[in-house]
This record gives structure tokens, sequence and C-alpha cells, in this order.
């Protein structure tokens, strides 16, 4: 772990939600709108780190939300079931929106992807560059995979096939050319959806050493920092 990095322990649980109806348990009527209820989860005490990991089937996607355990009930009741309460740290409102349509029925199901994305828990810093506007901006890497990455960066006038320059000057001086394919704008930061150009072939080994070292960090099952 590069020196400039704060140690972060997060523990990350796995939820496979196969229906809609599913999700509903998650997000009862009676917890505000940025907390999430963990049925028959136990082993989790309160103040701890915690990303839940959605895996929605039905839509090929995966929706990851990290916060902090506030409150626990180690055991059932008649009407309440035992478990743990979440409260979902900010700068995740655009995640808990897509599951609430997800709960509504109001999405249809995506496409699947031609690669998995692993995230970022601890979010690494890059700097985005697009030429076409001649703007560039400090950012962050959020989810990564071998086919691209998601990106938040500052607010600037972007548009779908743009070519964006990502560089990650802690990792190696290679400057990597990606395709913006969607952007959303959300908390003051535009959101960025990147694939790697079929093109961009140099630099295929450091990209790939990225990826490697996202999957060893932050990989299924994996609680690191």
């Amino acid at each position: 772990m590069d020196s400039q990095y704060k140690v972060v322990v997060m523990r990350v649980i796995k939820q496979i939600v196969d229906s809609p109806g599913d999700l509903r348990k998650y997000f009862p009527a009676d917890l505000s709108a940025e907390q999430v209820f963990l049925p028959d989860v136990i082993d989790f005490g309160v103040g701890e780190n915690l990303c839940v990991w959605f895996h929605l089937t039905r839509y090929n996607a995966d929706v990851y939300l990290q916060g902090l355990v506030i409150w626990k009930r180690a055991r059932a009741s008649r009407v309440l079931a035992a478990g743990i309460g979440m409260a979902v740290s900010s700068g995740q409102m655009a995640e808990l929106s897509f599951l609430d349509r997800v709960v509504n029925r109001s999405v249809q199901p995506l496409p699947e992807r031609r690669h998995h994305r692993t995230p970022i828990l601890v979010p690494w810093s890059c700097k985005v560059v697009v030429p076409d506007l001649k703007m560039w901006s400090p950012a962050t890497v959020t989810d990564i995979s071998p086919g691209g990455a998601r990106i938040h960066a500052d607010m600037m006038p972007v548009h779908h096939g743009a070519l964006v320059q990502v560089g990650l000057s802690w990792h190696s001086g290679t400057t990597h050319d990606l395709e913006l394919v969607w952007f959303q704008v959300a908390d003051g930061q535009v959101r960025l959806g990147l694939n790697r150009l079929p093109k961009a072939t140099i630099h295929e080994n450091e990209w790939r050493s990225l990826v490697d070292r996202a999957v060893d960090a932050f990989g299924d099952d994996s609680g690191h920092s």
C-alpha cells in the first residue's frame, strides 16, 4: 500500500437479489431513506465500517453501498427480524436512487457487461484530461475492469464519445485513453463511465496491473484497505 493512502479496514458483505420484491426487505418503511437493514446479519458490531454489495441478478448489475453500522438487533421477535442497520455514507444518492427505482419496478433489465467490475472501496486518485475541451480535473477511480472504469471528476461540459485521458501518477507515468460512454451529474461532480479504446493496446500491461491490484485489494470476500 502506498504511503499516501490512509489504511481503512472495511468488511464486505454480498447480498444476491433475484427480484425487485426481494430488495424490499433491505429498505423497510420505518427506516430513513439513507439507511439499509440487513436481516439475519448479526456478526457486525455497532460503529464498524461496512460495504454492502448488492448483486441484482435480473439486471446483471452490481451496486455497492458503503456506510457505518449504527444499530444491531441480535434476536428476532414476533414482528421484527434480527439484523443490523447501516447508515449509508454521503455521496451515494445515485446508487440509492437506482435501488429505489428497482424496488418500484421502473428499471428495465440491463444488458450484460463484457467484463466484471471491481469496486475501489478506497477510491484511487487520478487526473482526467478531455483534449477536445482543453480541460482537466483531479478525479477518483471508483470501479475498474479490463474494459474500462468509472471515475468521479469535477464538473465539466462533457459529451458522449469524448476522448478522456486518465493518468494515475502514483502508479506509473502512463496516460490511458478511454472513451466516454455515459455520464451523470450528482453531488456537485460528474460521474464518467469510460471504455478502453480497442486500439489502446500499447499500455495493456499497465492497465492489467491496475485491474489486478484492484482485484487483490477489493475483490470478492476481501475486507482490505
